[in-house]
């Protein structure tokens, strides 16, 4: 029993290590980068400036992230439901941070994102954007998506400053290859997952291809009956990894055990274990995904946080002090 209770102390000291990691990394994020947003008028639609406001050192991937990263995207949709022409600057190529030898291009301090609301929106206030991007460091990454609400219904377009008198103006039409400032803004059906001319009427859209492409498709699992099969099989060889060799003496303890017992109590322990290993695994991927999906962080990102790794290792070292008893044998 006291064994129990140590172990779900440590399980439970883990989890709570794992949604402080996972708010530290939110807290980080949101220091790092800060993201103020401005809206002008252009003609009869509406332009929002993002600016990322970057920490020195840090930096994340453009749109085009080059040979390697996560790219950054941008989008939204107005009160009335249109969605908004998102526009990306070209990155400063560097060297990644993690690999050298591979140039990124990547946004820094002061990179300016824009957004056309498309003139059909009537009442566009309040506008809300997510912006999904990689904000990385000379020492880690930290994966961000960030919800940015702009604007209120009291707005009046008609009033905002001129985005032609703005100094990053001459970017934006070099981004929008426009001809004639004075020309009207695409229609609202209008993707611009790249960037594209936003005020000539032949712009197209581009038709992307999401088929995926296997590598060898002979060995692709096509089947369900295939699946399960392969899931067995994989479940047997996980058996024999070395991953899983301590708990190996675990298993063999509980199959010595099950032996000295009648034939009733075998199938009840054999039920008690495998209940609680399932509600064991839900509740624990079950609680990772309510922290991770609330906070917007990757697994593997939390690992940079000393502190739960530290508790980690504890909990895998913590058998190592409990006092070791022989396993039982049948005869006894």
């Amino acid at each position: 029993m006291n064994r129990i209770k140590i172990l779900t102390t440590l399980i439970l000291f883990v989890l709570f290590l794992v949604a402080g990691a996972a708010s530290q990394a939110a807290s980080t994020a949101s220091s790092v980068l800060k993201t103020p947003t401005e809206a002008f008028s252009v003609k009869n639609a509406t332009l929002l400036v993002i600016t990322l406001d970057i920490e020195k050192d840090w930096y994340t991937y453009a749109d085009d992230p080059g040979d390697t990263g996560k790219p950054t995207k941008l989008s939204g949709t107005t009160a009335d439901g249109h969605p908004v022409t998102p526009f990306y600057p070209e990155g400063i190529q560097k060297p990644d941070s993690f690999d050298p030898s591979v140039t990124i291009n990547a946004y820094k301090n002061g990179t300016r994102l824009f957004a056309l609301i498309p003139a059909e929106a009537t009442a566009p206030f309040p506008i809300t954007l997510t912006l999904d991007m990689l904000l990385c460091h000379p020492t880690k990454c930290v994966p961000i998506r960030r919800t940015l609400t702009f604007g209120t219904p009291e707005i009046d377009a008609t009033t905002l400053a001129p985005a032609m008198d703005q100094p990053w103006w001459p970017q934006f039409l070099s981004l929008a290859h426009v001809k004639n400032p004075t020309a009207p803004p695409p229609p609202a059906t209008a993707k611009a997952t790249t960037i594209q001319d936003a005020t000539r009427a032949d712009t197209g859209t581009i038709q992307w291809e999401f088929t995926p492409q296997y590598l060898q498709p002979g060995l692709e699992v096509a089947s369900l009956l295939s699946a399960v099969l392969m899931g067995i099989l994989a479940g047997l060889i996980l058996n024999i990894m070395p991953c899983v060799l301590p708990v190996i003496s675990l298993k063999l303890s509980a199959l010595l055990n099950a032996a000295t017992k009648d034939e009733a109590s075998r199938v009840k322990a054999f039920r008690e274990h495998n209940i609680f290993f399932v509600l064991g695994i839900l509740s624990f991927f079950l609680f990772l995904g309510i922290v991770l999906g609330g906070t917007g962080q990757a697994w593997g990102a939390l690992f940079q946080n000393k502190w739960l790794v530290l508790g980690m290792a504890g909990l895998i070292l913590a058998p190592v002090s409990q006092p070791v008893r022989p396993l039982p044998s049948a005869s006894h």
